[in-house]
């Protein structure tokens, strides 16, 4: 924006200093013409004095009145050739303020074509910028749902560990008393078996007691 309001501001200024330089001719134009319309006014006054004189039979009028004409003809051809040198520092002014003004439109070209590739390539960015965003959301909302999928595991998992451990402590216990109950039933087993194999050995003795003597 800057950037078109500088170029505005200095397309006005050199039309503001191009219209200055045709005033400036205009107004030796309006010179040139109060001159031509002074001199008219003095030749015919002198016309009228010299006819006045040449009427009288004297030729004193006429040569001041051509001195005046001349001086008033080198003066008209100083205002011609000033308003033609004016008139070609004008159009070469204007020249060149015309290439200045075609360079800057170049200039303004180039930075149009920079300002619309700028425009694209920022298009571009925003783009992929929103589809990394996108991808970014969609990558947190997954590692959001693994995270509470192993916050679930491990709940899990402890719980199945504290069941773990209270199955193998009701095992262990469960073990030992089942280890206890077979200890007494073969401490049973095994005062059953002296006890039959004391019988055993006393049934002899009491046998022969009761043989008769030959």
């Amino acid at each position: 924006m800057n950037e078109w309001q500088n170029t505005l501001r200095q397309r006005i200024e050199e039309r503001q200093a191009e219209d200055s330089i045709h005033s400036r001719i205009i107004a030796q134009y309006k010179h040139l013409a109060t001159l031509l319309r002074d001199s008219q006014q003095r030749n015919d006054a002198w016309l009228k004095s010299a006819g006045t004189d040449t009427g009288k039979g004297s030729e004193g009028g006429i040569t001041p009145y051509i001195a005046t004409l001349e001086r008033q003809v080198s003066q008209l051809r100083a205002e011609i050739s000033n308003l033609y040198r004016l008139q070609s520092q004008s159009t070469n002014r204007q020249l060149s303020l015309t290439d200045t003004l075609r360079e800057k439109d170049d200039n303004i070209h180039q930075l149009d074509a920079r300002l619309q590739a700028t425009q694209i390539s920022l298009s571009r960015l925003e783009a992929r910028e929103k589809e990394y965003a996108d991808r970014s959301r969609l990558q947190n909302e997954q590692i959001q749902r693994l995270h509470d999928e192993l916050l679930a595991t491990n709940l899990e998992l402890s719980l199945q560990v504290e069941r773990n451990k209270a199955l193998e402590g009701d095992n262990a216990s469960l073990l030992q008393r089942w280890i206890d109950k077979m200890n007494d039933r073969a401490e049973m087993m095994n005062a059953q078996f002296e006890e039959e194999q004391g019988r055993v050995k006393t049934k002899p003795d009491d046998d022969g007691a009761k043989k008769p003597e030959p």
